[in-house]
């Protein structure tokens, strides 16, 4: 409907003028125009057709209706609902159901007919639908009226059932308003219990940190107070101390301390400079990770990692350069050499990419490319940081950490170079080496407990970790928590969690550190064998001062130490046990470090020994020690000599001095008393065996007694000191073994050189050629150099070739096909010697670098190679070896003296010893030659007696003008030849052709040297002694007149051996063919020389 009333709006005055100016309108007009006049109720005009027949018309009325100008408004106010019945029939009947009464139809012919055909045709529809409503809504108003009779009864109850809703909801308003608030108050009760049990929580959990806190909080308070006087020490024991021994470091630091406390700086009462820039947990890891656990070592660490100038540390021991590589191992640390070939590079790469560098085993001198790293000489480009090494830019990352070691004892570095770094001395202190010792020995000897041991400081050193971070995280919760803590539940949880693990940890902390002191009780039993060993070991430390040759690791000291720990006698008991090690491990260490000494040290090493051993047991006086070697500072004596006739003003004065110590308080008042009681002592031809006159007698120890000696008789303080070796060590102390090269090959390897230390006179390479050939190295000789040659009795016979001996035309032919190569080094023979090493290492042979002193440019090149070419098991075969002789050097490197096996070929000291080399020395002790003679006993009667011209001849020596006028050297070579010639004269002739073997040996073995005329008189005279017929025929035939000396009868080699051994230590001048008095010379001298030795590894005085 509206629709059709929408249609008509959009019809317009003139589309009906259109309509209504038809004269002749078409049928779909007529027909809609008759079907709107009908439902006008317009009448029709009535006509006749053609035919006759009336119809009717309505055109003529639809022009008129059309003329009407409220045309359109009275069809859009049509009555729709009450259009009578007959006219809607009609209009169905006749216009609906024509199908030309359709408006798309209709369109065509007119388009204001189409809109009143949809208005007509919408009418009907409309009539159709409002038929069927009509009804409805007849009803609608009767319930309509029925529902507003309700609804105004509805109203009156509704008008009550919001006054009763209204006082309902007022009631619910309030319950709910009760409800919150009930609900609120069982939220703070349940909030509060909360914040109780929180609190319960964290008073308990807290409760066990208060005391701490409490103390911490003194503790603080107390280092504020003294944080000034504090750092001002730490800051001077980092700038100046670092280079110190711990004596003095200690002795500085007590004055500054005393110092400050007269200046009224606050400082605390125990201060230490690990107490102040220590950390414990950061220490604790140090030492799993090398560190030494004494506080020399903790504070070396400290001023390391404090210090703003790179460190360079002192370390002979190696004890710096093992903690830094295990330290920084996780960091990627490159460990570099001057002479490593890729050095620059390799320290390129670490300034670039930050990693630590340690430069190890420098000089006394630094390379000029260090000056920018040690300087710190860094610069900034497009914000970045640069650095400037050599020619090189390299960009510089903050990363980097630069570490530098020096293997020498006591190096000495100028001015320069000491400003740029921190001199650091790291050298281990007797408390560190105890600890190391203690460790290893109880490693041997109860390996599970050590074992243990070593896990639980690892365990303890995670647990103090561990309780570091969360008393950290504790603090840092209770700082960082905002507003009230006990409404954050996160935090009351992260402490309450954190508590329960401090707890935890800090029970397995006490059960470690209980099982740990358990532990400790058994492995301290054998701290007495780790304190005897730490004094040995600074003993032969000291001796390095004496000689520079005579240096000797930390390491090479432990593998010795092992090494007796296994092969000392084993006990069940452990005080024997104790015994049977320091017993085995003293005499291994004097057996070993003996072989590298020259004759003139032996003793004095001994007495080291045992003064050092003396003094680990408390039982040597420093202030008597001192004198002894001294005799005291000599100041201008007031007191008159009493004796002046026998005591020299010399022996007066220390006698005087030696009254101001302790023990012999009234000692030159017993002299000027008694002066004949003192000078039967004086004047006796042992004052060493005498006891003191009264009442000193008794009263004395050992080391007062030599004290006395020195006063009195200084000429007999070596065999006094002897008898003191022999007392406290015993016999073999004083009797160094002879030297045995099979034994130092056996404890060398292919990374140890062995070192030959030469002195005058003495030449190793024969003894070397004959191990050679022994071990396959050196093809021996040819058949005719095997066989005795006829001999000239003219020229030099120690160039003849003959068993034993070493004829060099022959040698350059047996070492161009041998597996030993030598070389003498000198100018330009380095590169050559390289070369040979390089060869050698592959094939596995034998090298010998002679005369390593004489190229002391090259020594840096040979430290390289015995560092990183030989020690590579990968390419030098085993049965490689590299030999070096040197006269002492102070520039030979330390570190291959230190790893390499060191031997020293002197003639020994003593006429025993000597005697006793001969015999166990080849060829002597080969049974095939001793026992190879056709008349044994005339060859073993004159063989010994030329073994005994031999040493004769070499003691000599010592008594200086008195013995030759003109030292000369006579060496092994000399006696070798001599034997063998004696050998081949007897067994070629039937009568001991004695003038020629008195003119070979006197003349020329012994004499070619000799320039002298007394001194060649005197060593024919000398041989006549021994090269006679009465030494063949009379057994009582005596060298000497004291019966002492004689050549044995007929027997075995051990017989003589046994004899010899049995000889006296000490041998009378008579003996030598000199006065008694000829010793006291000798001896004063022998006595400076040991005293002047031991002197040099005291330590100096500092004022």
């Amino acid at each position: 409907m509206n629709a059709a009333l929408a249609a008509l709006d959009t019809l317009k005055q003139n589309d009906i003028t259109i309509v209504k100016t038809m004269t002749n309108p078409p049928a779909g007009v007529r027909l809609v125009m008759e079907s709107i006049c009908i439902m006008k109720g317009i009448k029709p005009d009535k006509k006749i057709d053609g035919s006759g027949k009336a119809y009717e018309d309505y055109w003529p009325a639809a022009k008129k209706m059309l003329g009407d100008m409220k045309f359109l408004e009275t069809l859009k106010e049509y009555d729709k609902d009450h259009i009578p019945a007959p006219t809607i029939k009609k209009i169905r009947d006749k216009f609906i159901s024509n199908k030309e009464f359709d408006p798309a139809i209709i369109k065509n012919v007119s388009s204001a007919c189409e809109g009143l055909c949809k208005w007509v045709k919408a009418i009907d529809v409309y009539d159709g639908v409002i038929k069927v409503v009509a009804p409805k809504r007849e009803s609608l108003a009767e319930a309509e009226a029925v529902l507003e009779e309700q609804m105004s009864k509805l109203k009156v109850k509704q008008a009550e059932l919001k006054s009763v809703t209204d006082k309902l909801q007022a009631l619910n308003d309030n319950l709910v308003q009760k409800q919150t608030e009930k609900k609120n108050l069982e939220d703070n009760i349940e909030l509060t219990k909360v914040k109780i049990d929180r609190a319960n929580k964290l008073i308990s959990g807290l409760g066990g940190e208060k005391d701490r806190w409490t103390k911490n909080v003194e503790q603080l308070n107390e280092t504020y107070d003294n944080i000034v006087g504090d750092v001002l020490l730490s800051a001077g024991v980092v700038a100046y101390l670092g280079t110190f021994i711990l004596d003095y470091r200690q002795h500085c630091i007590q004055e500054w301390y005393d110092l400050c406390k007269s200046k009224c700086v606050p400082v605390s009462d125990s201060f230490s400079l690990s107490a102040t820039l220590g950390d414990p947990v950061k220490i604790r890891e140090w030492q799993i990770a090398g560190l030494p656990a004494d506080n020399y070592s903790v504070d070396n660490a400290i001023i390391v990692t404090n210090a703003n100038r790179w460190p360079l540390m002192i370390d002979p021991q190696g004890q710096a350069n093992k903690w830094i590589k295990n330290m920084e191992k996780s960091n990627k640390l490159e460990v570099i050499k001057f002479s490593n070939p890729n050095f620059v590079r390799s320290l390129e790469n670490c300034l670039q990419f930050g990693n630590p560098c340690l430069l190890e085993n420098i000089g006394e001198e630094l390379d000029p490319i260090l000056e920018s790293i040690l300087l710190k000489q860094t610069f900034k480009q497009n914000n970045l940081e640069y650095i400037r090494l050599g020619d090189s830019v390299i960009e510089f990352s903050r990363d980097f950490k630069f570490y530098i070691t020096t293997c020498l004892r006591n190096p000495h570095y100028l001015p320069e170079v000491s400003v740029k770094v921190t001199l650091l001395n790291f050298m281990i202190t007797p408390l560190g080496l105890e600890d190391q010792l203690l460790g290893l020995v109880a490693a041997k000897e109860k390996p599970d407990l050590e074992e243990k041991k070593n896990q639980l400081i690892l365990e303890s050193a995670h647990n103090r970790r561990q309780l570091k971070d969360i008393e950290d995280k504790i603090l840092e919760v209770l700082s960082s928590s905002q507003g009230n803590i006990l409404e954050d539940e996160t935090a009351i949880e992260i402490l309450s969690s954190s508590k329960e693990l401090s707890i935890e940890i800090s029970e397995k902390q006490m059960i470690a550190t209980k099982t740990e002191e358990e532990i400790d009780v058994t492995r301290n039993g054998y701290k007495p064998v780790a304190i005897h060993g730490s004094m040995l070991f600074f003993t032969i430390s000291d001796l390095a001062n004496i000689d520079p040759m005579y240096q000797y690791s930390l390491t090479w000291f432990i593998n010795l130490y092992l090494q007796s720990i296994l092969h000392s006698k084993p006990s069940g008991q452990l005080e024997e046990r104790i015994e049977n090690l320091n017993q085995h491990f003293t005499y291994s260490i004097y057996i070993n470090v003996c072989r590298s000494l020259f004759e003139k040290d032996k003793l004095l090493f001994s007495f080291l020994l045992c003064i050092g051993l003396a003094k680990g047991k408390g039982q040597v006086d420093d202030q008597e020690w001192r004198f002894l070697l001294t005799g005291g500072v000599a100041l201008e004596n007031p007191f008159a000599n009493p004796a002046p006739l026998w005591l020299s003003d010399k022996s007066w004065a220390e006698i005087v001095r030696a009254s101001q110590l302790p023990a012999f308080k009234g000692f030159m008042e017993m002299v000027q008393n008694a002066p004949e009681e003192w000078k039967k002592m004086y004047d006796s031809h042992t004052p060493h065996m005498e006891r003191c006159p009264e009442p000193l007698a008794g009263t004395l120890t050992r080391m007062e007694e030599l004290i006395v000696l020195r006063c009195l008789r200084p000429d007999k303080m070596v065999p006094a000191v002897q008898n003191f070796i022999v007392e406290r060590m015993g016999q073999k102390y004083i009797e160094p073994p002879t030297f045995d090269l099979s034994l130092c090959y056996q404890d060398s390897n292919f990374f140890s050189p062995l070192i030959f230390v030469l002195s005058p006179g003495a030449d190793p390479m024969a003894g070397l050629y004959r191990f050679a050939e022994e071990k396959g190295m050196l093809p021996p000789p040819g058949s005719q150099a095997t066989k005795p040659k006829k001999l000239s009795l003219l020229g030099d016979q120690r160039k003849l070739s003959v068993v034993g001996e070493v004829n060099p035309a022959e040698l350059l032919a047996r070492t161009s096909k041998s597996k030993l190569q030598t070389i003498s080094l000198g100018q330009g023979q380095g590169p050559i010697a390289e070369r040979m090493v390089m060869d050698a290492v592959q094939a596995g042979t034998w090298v010998v670098l002679q005369n390593c002193h004489l190229a002391a440019s090259w020594l840096p090149e040979l430290e390289r190679i015995c560092e990183t070419v030989i020690t590579d098991p990968t390419t030098t075969k085993p049965s490689f070896r590299l030999w070096l002789t040197s006269y002492p050097s102070p520039v030979f490197p330390v570190s291959v003296l230190q790893n390499g096996v060191k031997m020293t070929n002197e003639p020994p000291a003593g006429l025993r010893a000597n005697l006793l080399r001969s015999y166990l020395n080849d060829p002597i002790s080969n049974p095939e030659f001793f026992n190879c003679c056709n008349k044994p006993k005339v060859f073993e009667k004159l063989l010994f007696g030329l073994c005994f011209f031999h040493a004769l001849v070499q003691e000599r020596r010592k008594f200086g003008p008195l013995g030759w006028n003109i030292p000369y050297e006579f060496n092994e070579s000399d006696l070798r030849v001599s034997v063998q010639q004696l050998q081949m004269f007897i067994d070629k002739y039937e009568k001991t052709p004695l003038e020629a073997l008195r003119y070979l040996t006197g003349e020329c073995n012994y004499g070619g040297r000799v320039t002298d005329d007394l001194d060649r008189r005197l060593i024919m005279s000398l041989l006549n002694i021994f090269y006679n017929s009465k030494i063949i025929d009379d057994d009582n035939y005596r060298f000497s007149s004291s019966d002492t000396y004689y050549a044995p009868a007929k027997g075995t080699y051990d017989d003589y051996v046994e004899y010899i051994r049995r000889l006296p230590l000490v041998p009378h001048p008579e003996v030598f063919g000199l006065h008694e008095n000829a010793d006291i010379s000798k001896d004063q001298q022998e006595t400076q020389q040991l005293f002047d030795g031991i002197l040099l590894t005291l330590p100096r005085q500092v004022s």
